[in-house]
């Protein structure tokens, strides 16, 4: 068995997503996460507050979707970073970004960049796909173009 740093960050990283992310043992953050942790988010600055306003945020996201199951499509590791691409699914049973419960299920794409020192997952880069979320919940709808419209963006030439 490899027992390198990355081989063992990218155990602890699969780790969280089972047991914290979706099996809900906040806990465990604690042990496998720094106490100064920095989330970055998108394009936002980066979550103040450390390892326990993190916690405080998968609580929310707990409540959203208590059903939570993730599959991970992608994950490698190189010197202290681990990268992942992770496929959620969930049933939207409580209020998230201000969005009572819809009952409606969900399917989303998130991207993480994570980065590991002396045992413990100090930062994290997560992208994910907001914008077909909230599509799915049905707060958020595409207006059809007309067929003789001019493109829109870069994937419309």
């Amino acid at each position: 068995m490899d027992d390198s740093p990355t081989q063992t960050n990218l155990i602890m990283l699969r780790r969280f997503l089972s047991e914290v992310l979706e099996g809900g043992n906040l806990d465990l953050i604690d042990e496998l996460f720094a106490e100064t942790f920095a989330y970055h988010r998108n394009t936002k600055p980066p979550l103040g507050g450390g390892r326990e306003r993190y916690k405080e945020r998968l609580r929310i996201l707990r409540a959203a979707w208590p059903d939570r199951r993730d599959t991970v499509t992608h994950m490698f590791g190189a010197d202290d970073y681990v990268a992942v691409r992770v496929e959620s699914y969930g049933t939207h049973q409580g209020q998230i970004y201000g969005i009572a419960p819809t009952g409606r299920p969900v399917m989303w794409v998130t991207n993480g960049i994570f980065q590991f020192a002396e045992g413990r997952i100090t930062e994290a880069w997560i992208s994910e796909d907001t914008f077909a979320m909230l599509q799915q919940m049905d707060v958020v709808t595409i207006r059809p173009q007309a067929e003789s419209a001019e493109p829109q963006g870069p994937d419309e030439f």
